[in-house]
């Protein structure tokens, strides 16, 4: 395994665990190292640069993160158009212009994001459903969230292990569902999902407390 790819998946790790300021490091050392060598890896720095942005974001860093983005997709453009790196930039990009305001563009992104992943028979297929989901919702096409909201939770019932994912589909269908006024049994079902969580859940933790005060029933 090379440098870039060792801080990268450490990065991505840090990530997981919510420890958003250690993954920062992490990635800008593995974009360091990129940048040192005279022959880097062109995937495994679009993969570094995308979750630099991902953390970004997630700290509210959304015009820098953006920044960071087009910059990665300049390059995983160069890669073809039909690889998971493409489709990892386009997904975060999707989640960082949502933020921005402008869903309608997200929903484009987040499209050709699965449409890629389903393509190359992806694993990540599952979120990249979930992000799409996210998306459609916030541009008001309601039915077509939850549609492709319950496509990921089948997909990701499959593998059990992956609860952070299953958490986050869970809140994301609950969300769907409050506005379509039905039951709010998927936001149990995402307080269920967050007690087998590893690592720290203070962060998702107040994401369910604050929902069920934004959600009434």
């Amino acid at each position: 395994m090379g440098f870039i790819t060792h801080a990268t998946n450490l990065g991505e790790l840090l990530t997981e665990l919510n420890r958003l300021p250690e993954a920062l490091v992490a990635y800008d050392r593995a974009i360091a190292i990129g940048a040192a060598n005279t022959s880097p890896k062109q995937v495994s720095i679009v993969r570094s640069m995308a979750g630099r942005a991902n953390v970004l974001r997630a700290m509210g860093r959304r015009e820098e993160a953006e920044k960071e983005l087009k910059h990665a997709l300049r390059l995983s453009e160069d890669l073809g158009p039909k690889n998971p790196s493409l489709a990892e930039v386009l997904s975060v990009t999707a989640q960082t212009v949502l933020e921005l305001g402008r869903p309608a563009e997200a929903v484009a992104l987040a499209e050709r994001a699965l449409e890629i992943d389903q393509a190359v028979g992806s694993n990540a297929a599952p979120t990249r459903l979930t992000v799409l989901a996210t998306t459609l919702r916030s541009a008001g096409r309601l039915p077509e969230a939850e549609q492709r909201a319950e496509a990921a939770l089948k997909a990701l019932e499959s593998q059990p292990t992956m609860h952070s994912a299953l958490f986050e589909v869970h809140l994301e269908l609950a969300t769907i569902k409050w506005a379509l006024r039905r039951p709010r049994a998927q936001a149990e079902a995402a307080v269920q999902e967050l007690s087998k969580v590893e690592g720290d859940t203070k962060e998702r933790e107040e994401r369910v407390t604050g929902w069920l005060k934004t959600h009434p029933a």
